[in-house]
């Protein structure tokens, strides 16, 4: 499916599968981790760690971080070998597919909100050190003043 649309449906896509950035079959991770009754976080862990085929990239008009898009074939093939492939339809329902997605954005957002801590906390140790180098340049000025006899 060469020059298609990054994340459009795979035709005649049966689970849910889409385009990745080279043109293959795959899934979303929050797909994938709704196919095997597992987090959004296990889906892109496992990605990460190469156990399964992956790619990332953007789709049209998507902000932030790239996506991870896993390949439908690998991922099929290594959910054959954990046994749990071919999926429950009773677990992959629609509702499933948007609390996947869900967890993946509060995911996100968390790991936002913690960098964001970090940076205050190294803000606030800095405004610190500065306020108690002021303090002691403003000593030392009025013991000169003291010692000129001012």
């Amino acid at each position: 499916m060469s020059g298609s649309a990054i994340g459009v449906p795979w035709p005649g896509n049966t689970n849910g599968e889409i385009c990745s950035p080279s043109g293959q079959r795959a899934y979303s991770a929050a797909r994938a981790a709704a196919l095997a009754g597992k987090t959004p976080r296990w889906a892109t862990d496992l990605a990460r760690r190469h156990d399964v085929d992956a790619e990332t990239g953007r789709t049209p008009g998507q902000r932030g971080p790239n996506s991870w898009f896993i390949l439908a074939d690998s991922f099929e093939s290594y959910g054959r070998t954990e046994g749990w492939w071919p999926p429950d339809p009773q677990r992959t329902s629609h509702s499933d597919v948007l609390y996947a997605m869900q967890g993946a954005d509060l995911d996100a957002a968390l790991n936002k909100i913690r960098a964001l801590e970090r940076s205050i906390e190294e803000l606030n140790a800095e405004r610190g050190d500065l306020l108690d180098a002021i303090d002691a340049l403003t000593r030392s000025a009025r013991r000169r003043q003291h010692s000129n006899g001012n």
